[in-house]
């Protein structure tokens, strides 16, 4: 219990010393967040995109690509953030990615190359309707489910009293689990 405490006592004096809302020490309790808000002083805005997202990708590849039904998986959304997702995976998990999946008709029937990796790599861009047909013609394995996991990077963009969005509703369509074959990463 002393440890655990020390380590959040050190969290918590770091977030402290970055946040600069916070005038004294009686004014911040750990119990109450609501008073610790970004700032352009704090230390997420000294932070890179890149560097989130390699440490998102990192935390990604040890905890859920490791899994035997993650052997194949599809990355929801062709857009900055699905590219720097891909750009930012292992070259052996890059290997295991089957399509981007995307609703935009101006992308999809297209693909992607990413020439930032050692080797060059293209992928193909599908529409979310036409990903089962995609994976019968390219014969491409399925998990237990009969589905190919996937990782969306794009953000869920909820609204108002928190009810399901498109993206929840798209997704839906192709009999994912949130947790189990489906993951949310931005």
């Amino acid at each position: 219990m002393i440890l655990l405490w020390s380590i959040v006592g050190k969290f918590f004096l770091q977030v402290y010393m970055f946040n600069s809302n916070i005038r004294h020490a009686a004014d911040f309790s750990p119990l109450v967040f609501d008073r610790i808000r970004w700032s352009p002083n704090s230390g997420t805005s000294r932070v890179s995109r890149r560097q989130l997202a390699r440490i998102r990708v990192a935390a990604f590849e040890r905890r859920i690509l490791s899994q035997g039904s993650w052997s194949h998986f599809a990355i929801w959304g062709a857009g900055r953030d699905g590219h720097l997702f891909f750009s930012e995976l292992s070259e052996q998990a890059r290997s295991r990615v089957v399509a981007f999946v995307d609703l935009d008709s101006g992308k999809c029937g297209t693909s992607y190359t990413n020439h930032h990796c050692v080797i060059s790599t293209t992928i193909p861009i599908v529409h979310f309707k036409e990903l089962s047909a995609y994976l019968c013609k390219e014969r491409v394995a399925l998990n237990d489910s009969g589905h190919v996991p996937a990782v969306a990077c794009v953000a869920k963009r909820r609204k108002g009293d928190g009810c399901t969005g498109d993206l929840e509703n798209n997704v839906g369509t192709l009999g994912l689990i949130e947790g189990v074959s489906l993951w949310y990463c931005y």
